[in-house]
């Protein structure tokens, strides 16, 4: 297998990895809210922060690296656009599904609506905000040379955590932890490509990092600096692990389908452990919390899949995709305003 496939292959298998990763978070939410969890369960949902949302946001910069280096308008079309169709339409879903069952039962205030979207996205969709504001992030930074680069860098890093010292917010806080990994990812792209072409490379990275772990835990790191220090070392091994499962093609092949189809599953995911959540009877969340957070994390990915599957059957591509339409519509748009 060539080098480049290869690099490919683990990218997907990360963002698989990742995507599963974040699923079994959010059951983990909604089994907790109706009994006591396992101690090992919740130590491990704590420590596995440090690996799902890092390596994704990795593996996503590695993948926009080469659309950064090119006109604007190739980032807009390809990347901007989507996210703010796919913003705007899954906005007035979950506006309309919380109004019938709670689509995040823990929070304490009603959901962000439309009118809220660029100060405050709502719930999970700060996610795909995060990967439409990196983006041009990624390009402005990318014209940039030298010194020049590294200030823009740091400017917008900035900018970021400034952000979440004057809200205090769960997304705030995310905008800023991941953009160095999403930017790690743009700018570090040959490297890791390097870094993953020998397995004797990918396990010096893993021992690295395994032992970086091991040293933060005797070290007083707290609060954020803790936060980006384990997850750079978990984001680490997860590289080494996404790479590793290479060597299994079943295995591998599965989960880079998964990567490949993350947008659908997490759009669809919250939706449906929202609504399980409302229809379970509370006596049974509270007898096996743990079955109902493995329960709900194996039934809404496979019925995530399945719902995008008949949406696009039924014409309904566009809860995921911009619209032809819309897009020859902009097109029109751009040539009546383009010179000559």
């Amino acid at each position: 297998m060539k080098a480049n496939s290869e690099r490919i292959d683990w990218i997907d298998t990360a963002k698989g990895a990742s995507i599963l990763l974040v699923v079994l978070w959010h059951s983990y939410l909604f089994a907790r809210l109706g009994g006591d969890m396992p101690t090992e369960v919740t130590r491990l949902n704590e420590w596995l922060i440090y690996a799902r949302m890092p390596l994704f946001f990795l593996a996503s910069g590695i993948l926009t690296a080469g659309l950064a280096r090119r006109p604007i308008a190739q980032t807009i079309r390809k990347r901007v656009l989507p996210m703010v169709w796919i913003l705007l339409v899954w906005t007035v879903i979950g506006s309309a599904i919380d109004a019938v069952v709670p689509l995040y039962p823990w929070f304490t205030r009603p959901l962000p609506g439309l009118g809220e979207i660029l100060w405050s996205p709502q719930g999970e969709l700060w996610f795909i905000y995060a990967l439409l504001a990196y983006a041009v992030m990624a390009w402005l930074v990318l014209t940039q040379d030298g010194w020049r680069r590294l200030a823009l860098l740091g400017g917008l890093f900035g900018l970021l955590a400034v952000n979440h010292l004057l809200r205090e917010e769960f997304f705030t806080r995310s905008f800023a932890l991941y953009y160095p990994f999403y930017m790690a990812g743009v700018l570090g792209a040959p490297y890791m490509r390097w870094a993953t072409e020998r397995g004797s490379r990918v396990l010096v990275v893993a021992a690295v990092c395994a032992g970086g772990l091991l040293i933060s835990l005797a070290l007083p790191l707290h609060g954020f600096t803790k936060l980006v220090v384990r997850s750079a070392l978990g984001a680490g091994l997860g590289v080494a692990a996404a790479y590793g499962l290479q060597s299994l093609p079943a295995a591998s092949a599965w989960m880079n389908s998964i990567g490949r189809r993350s947008l659908p599953i997490y759009l669809g995911h919250m939706p449906i452990m929202a609504i399980l959540f409302a229809l379970l009877p509370e006596p049974w969340m509270a007898a096996a919390p743990t079955v109902v957070w493995i329960g709900f994390a194996g039934i809404a990915v496979p019925a995530a899949l399945m719902i995008e599957q008949v949406a696009r059957s039924l014409g309904l591509g566009w809860l995921y995709a911009v619209p032809d339409p819309v897009v020859m519509r902009l097109r029109e748009v751009k040539q009546a305003w383009t010179p000559g």
